[in-house]
């Protein structure tokens, strides 16, 4: 879990800094060509996932979250 942390904190940062820089220096045209090159390697990174890793979770886990609806976490969280 740390590292997911770990890479959305640079991911984050990077996208930040470079997001920045091309809105700056930049041409849009560039700038709508990149984040369609990003959107088409994250739907193809998608396409490639297996069944492993929804199946991750333990039967447990599934149990709680569909006994937790919208208005239970509501209520605890504003408790």
């Amino acid at each position: 879990m740390s590292v997911a942390w770990l890479a959305q904190g640079v991911g984050g940062v990077t996208g930040c800094i470079l997001g920045g820089y091309i809105t700056e220096y930049g041409n849009p045209k560039t700038a709508y060509f990149i984040m369609s090159i990003m959107g088409l390697i994250i739907a193809l990174n998608g396409l490639f996932l297996t069944q492993e890793c929804e199946e991750a979770e333990d039967a447990e886990a599934q149990e709680v979250r569909s006994q937790n609806t919208f208005w239970v976490n509501l209520k605890k969280n504003l408790s």
